[in-house]
């Protein structure tokens, strides 16, 4: 379901733009997450929050490679420097590195704090509501969080048009300086 999530960016981007695509689809992977947590033992539910929450998540993080091209206009027309491989090695390798080994680090320190071991044969009930937690609601929190710093790219989507404007008026000159 990742993947069709992922497919589905270009045509909800024609609508909603970056930040309205990003914003949707982090909504719908908190629903997601939120609709697993209400499933209980239903699993039919739960597969169904699964492929929403997934569908979701796919579409969001693809956004997040996108807004990283407009991290190196924004660059660009700020200090003249286009750093396109440092800025998509720190927003895409490291980042995403660092995310997965924060995010790691977070859900063992919680399994741990309620008496999680891999070498139980069987957990507490303490121990099985935080890997609920941990599997569930952290995500929604996570996301959450993603969500509200959206509100700060929106400011750069109504400035994007502004900014490629005048990159483009400044590498005309250069161009016309150079050919001459």
């Amino acid at each position: 379901m990742t993947i069709e999530g992922m497919a589905s960016v270009p045509f909800f981007c024609k609508f909603l733009h970056k930040w309205g695509t990003t914003v949707f689809m982090l909504a719908l992977t908190m629903i997601g997450q939120v609709w697993i947590g209400l499933a209980g033992s239903n699993v039919t539910s739960a597969l169904i929050g699964w492929c929403i929450a997934c569908i979701g998540a796919g579409s969001a993080c693809t956004m997040f490679f996108a807004m990283v091209g407009d991290t190196v206009d924004f660059g660009e027309w700020k200090s003249g420097i286009r750093a396109n491989g440092l800025l998509t090695a720190m927003g895409a390798s490291f980042c995403i590195q660092m995310g997965a080994g924060i995010g790691s680090f977070i859900a063992a320190k919680i399994m741990a704090a309620f008496g999680f071991s891999a070498a139980k044969a069987a957990q507490t009930t303490g121990t099985m509501n935080a890997i609920s937690f941990t599997f569930i609601w952290v995500p929604v929190i996570i996301y959450a969080v993603s969500l509200i710093l959206m509100v700060i790219y929106r400011k750069w989507e109504h400035h994007e048009p502004i900014v490629t404007e005048d990159l483009a008026e400044r590498r005309a000159q250069l161009q016309s300086k150079n050919a001459n």
